[in-house]
């Protein structure tokens, strides 16, 4: 539904330009009834009893699949920006992945692409995946730069029991992880996947109740306080 909506809007947007650059006459426009706007995705991963499954099917998995899928789990990057890797855009002296070099300045979007530090468990994994390396692209399968992932990873989630989770909600996992990690700072889920704090509230961040926890207990403290005072 979200994508026959986009559609619709681009095809509206169109007519509206030939309008106005009077190659066709405002009669001749069509009127686009939008469909409404789908609810948001919150699909993720769960770390406790579905993150391991997929782990586990994802050490069974080719590498390149392998590959890709961790490096979407941990930088939170789009596929797209992780296809499109070279090894030119990884620097192991100074351990970051420059995923804005990716993509020419005259076509980067608002889906932004941002450069991500290596820690010593991804610097592992790259200097494996180098060390394998028969192409330009990171991730290769037969001598060349994968096109896609999206096939063998339908199997593999459906091998994980996953077959609901789409490739994409591995980004929104990686967002929610770093939620929770640092105790629940959109701040710092917008900054690792490079969007902004709304879109990162509205479309990634799955909270868990749990981070606000300190909050409770602030206020568990206050009330214990007054009782005494009283």
């Amino acid at each position: 539904l979200g994508t026959v909506r986009k559609r619709c809007t681009i095809m509206r947007a169109a007519f509206r330009f030939a309008v106005s650059d009077e190659l066709i006459e405002r009669a001749q426009e069509p009127v686009f009834e939008l469909p409404p706007n789908p609810p948001p995705r919150e699909r993720f991963v769960d770390q406790k009893e579905e993150l391991p499954r997929l782990l586990k099917e994802l050490d069974r998995a080719p590498f390149h699949l392998r590959l890709a899928g961790l490096l979407m789990f941990i930088t939170g990057q789009r596929i797209g920006a992780i296809l499109a890797l070279e090894w030119e855009h990884v620097d192991f002296d100074k351990r970051i992945i420059f995923f804005r070099d990716t993509e020419a300045a005259a076509d980067r979007s608002k889906k932004r692409r941002v450069n991500q530090p290596m820690d010593q468990e991804l610097f592992d994994i790259l200097m494996q995946a180098q060390e394998r390396a028969t192409c330009a692209r990171v991730v290769e399968w037969n001598g060349r730069g994968c096109k896609t992932v999206f096939p063998g990873f339908k199997r593999l989630l459906r091998r994980a029991g996953l077959g609901d989770v789409r490739l994409h909600d591995l980004r929104r996992s990686s967002a929610t992880y770093v939620h929770a990690g640092t105790g629940g700072s959109d701040e710092a889920a917008a900054s690792h996947i490079g969007d902004s704090v709304e879109m990162a509230r509205k479309v990634y961040i799955q909270e868990d109740p749990k981070v606000r926890l300190r909050n409770i207990e602030a206020n568990t403290k206050t009330l214990r306080e007054a009782r005494k005072a009283g």
